[in-house]
């Protein structure tokens, strides 16, 4: 009570809050259910301000069990569907975080290798790029020299010509 009175004076609310929680389940444990309900109240509203799902969905467990065993089964169901509830909606944050981080995974996996089929693809392509310009630098030098030892043939063949030719004369 002590830590409440404490944390109520500085105006530490998330403390405050924690501080509650403690208390009303000690209460609870105690079962001082009529105290544990005023505290409970009060950490609901505080829960609700500072947007604290979790601690709300305990609090609402809480008051759920204090009412049930006051036997006001109305209160009980009132407090046990809220509870359940935000224990939903936790388990449905829990599941669609899950999914959105699966998701991102198979995306970076899937454009990881998508990435690995460009470079390899483009590997690929150079490689022929490379195969392509030797094998016409190939057919260049072997045209080159056909054509220059057809030059000599010619040459030759003219130059016999010739020596005939002065042989005869």
């Amino acid at each position: 009570r002590q830590c409440i009175d404490i944390y109520r004076k500085a105006d530490n609310k998330f403390k405050l809050l924690q501080a509650i929680l403690g208390r009303v389940y000690l209460l609870n444990f105690y079962k001082d259910y009529q105290m544990a309900i005023s505290y409970a109240d009060e950490g609901v509203e505080l829960a609700e301000q500072l947007k604290k799902i979790v601690s709300l969905g305990k609090l609402y467990k809480y008051l759920h069990v204090s009412y049930d065993s006051l036997k006001k089964p109305t209160e009980s169901l009132l407090y046990y569907k809220k509870y359940i509830s935000v224990n939903d909606s936790i388990q449905n944050k829990s599941r669609i975080d899950k999914i959105v981080k699966t998701r991102a995974m198979f995306d970076l996996d899937l454009k990881s290798k998508d990435l690995s089929i460009q470079k390899a693809s483009l590997k690929y392509q150079k490689n022929q790029i490379y195969f392509l310009v030797i094998g016409i630098v190939l057919v260049s030098l072997l045209s080159a020299l056909f054509i220059w030892k057809k030059n000599i043939s010619l040459r030759l063949k003219t130059a016999n010509a010739e020596l005939q030719r002065m042989k005869i004369e």
